[in-house]
């Protein structure tokens, strides 16, 4: 413990200004409860200082149970460290705020659409119709005034010749007028061929006179085709068989002439 005394007859004897000086001179031959006792006897003040608080209790607010905090500069605590305390106090202490409700009138023209805003926002001014018909005049003036069209030169994927400038941002060409009337044709006949059914039929051959099958819509065949490969036979007339033939020719003629005369 620590001891002040204040008697000057003391200091100027023992020239000492606290308990503590005193625990130096006299702490071999003296001890605490001595000293005590012979400030009592020659009717000096003591005094002795208080220890220091840390830690001080109270009693809660909202459960009513007592705890304990510890001191700090400010104002005591009356809640407990419990989160549901807290929480209901929050709640308790909480104030509504009143709800702000704002009217104002469209300001298109030819519009008296009443405009019914909560809240403390920035005050809308266009109704949802008038909105969008304001928001897409003015994309159509904006895109008026930075638009730049797109030129684009393609090339042709059959035969590479260069095709004509295109505007815009679509799909590019891919072929010229006349591969592109190939391509048609050409997926026309592949789609036909997908749906055809072979017709099968059957000819006479007119060298073997056998019958054979023959498949498509062409033209009915006359001669199958081992006897196509096959030349044909030239009999050789002699000399007067072909006398009389042209003998026989001129009297045939002889005799039409005759007729037609007698008519």
């Amino acid at each position: 413990m620590w001891y002040v005394w204040h008697n000057n007859y003391i200091y100027s004897i023992l020239r000492v200004r606290n308990f503590v000086r005193v625990k130096k001179i006299f702490g071999d031959i003296m001890s605490d409860d001595a000293a005590i006792e012979l400030a009592k006897m020659l009717g000096l003040k003591i005094e002795v200082k208080k220890e220091k608080v840390t830690h001080k209790k109270s009693t809660c607010r909202i459960c009513e149970e007592e705890f304990s905090y510890k001191v700090k500069k400010g104002k005591a605590p009356t809640l407990c460290q419990s989160e549901e305390c807290r929480k209901t106090h929050r709640r308790n202490i909480r104030k509504p705020k009143p709800k702000v409700i704002r009217k104002n009138v469209c300001v298109t023209e030819d519009c008296e659409n009443v405009i019914i805003q909560t809240g403390k926002g920035r005050t809308i001014t266009h109704c949802d119709s008038c909105k969008t018909e304001l928001r897409a005049k003015q994309n159509a003036e904006y895109r008026a005034k930075t638009f730049v069209p797109l030129q684009r030169v393609g090339v042709c994927i059959d035969c590479n010749c260069q095709l004509e400038t295109m505007t815009g941002r679509g799909k590019m060409k891919l072929r010229c007028a006349e591969c592109q009337k190939k391509n048609h044709a050409k997926i026309a006949r592949d789609s036909a061929k997908k749906n055809y059914k072979t017709v099968v039929r059957t000819y006479v051959c007119n060298g073997c006179n056998k019958n054979f099958e023959q498949t498509g819509r062409g033209k009915l065949r006359k001669t199958c085709p081992d006897c196509k490969t096959v030349p044909a036979k030239v009999e050789k007339k002699s000399a007067a068989e072909e006398l009389f033939d042209a003998l026989n020719e001129e009297q045939q003629e002889a005799i039409k002439l005759w007729e037609s005369m007698r008519k």
